[in-house]
């Protein structure tokens, strides 16, 4: 009989210990980013900081992936279209451009990822509170190909994903939700 041999990591490496004791001893940091207008006579007044909670493991959705800092950056510089709209973050991981579209006036935000790790809801809503935008967030698990009531009645303004065909197996259920997205917000 063949054994399996040790679980292996992103790049190849055995990983040591049991899923339970590496996420025992995983790394959790706060994150801050600052978005503010450099030249701006007001900038102090326009400045947002944000503190995002991170959890370096073997799990995706718990740490800021660079694809979101440039989604949020990009989004500020768009701020005055995000005032008044309602946000759907697709496989949202930390949260980054969703709390950030909260703290520029968004209406309401959806905070979805996949669920199947409970971490990265849990985190969602952690961060949502350490940022005082948990009244206009809410986080939801969204299972890409999978809908239920609670994914038909998203009817979002603003669709934001970032980095989420690092998977390409998922790519055809993503679209589904997108299509999906798009019509029911018609």
């Amino acid at each position: 009989m063949m054994s399996k041999g040790p679980e292996r990591d992103d790049d190849g490496e055995a990983q040591t210990g049991t899923q339970n004791e590496r996420e025992a001893t995983a790394v959790v940091t706060w994150r801050s980013f600052t978005f503010d207008d450099h030249d701006d006579e007001k900038a102090e007044e326009g400045t947002i900081r944000l503190q995002i909670r991170e959890e370096m493991c073997a799990d995706y959705g718990l740490y800021v992936w660079p694809s979101s800092i440039f989604l949020a950056a990009y989004l500020h510089t768009i701020r005055e279209h995000i005032a008044g709209k309602n946000v759907l973050e697709i496989g949202a991981g930390t949260g980054l451009p969703g709390i950030l579209c909260a703290k520029l006036g968004a209406t309401s935000v959806s905070l979805t990822d996949t669920g199947a790790n409970s971490k990265v809801l849990e985190n969602l809503r952690t961060v949502s509170r350490e940022n005082k935008v948990d009244d206009v967030c809410k986080v939801q698990e969204l299972c890409w190909g999978e809908f239920s009531l609670d994914t038909l009645a998203l009817t979002p303004d603003l669709l934001l994903g970032a980095d989420v065909f690092y998977d390409s197996e998922g790519k055809c259920t993503l679209c589904r939700v997108v299509i999906i997205s798009i019509f029911r917000s018609k």
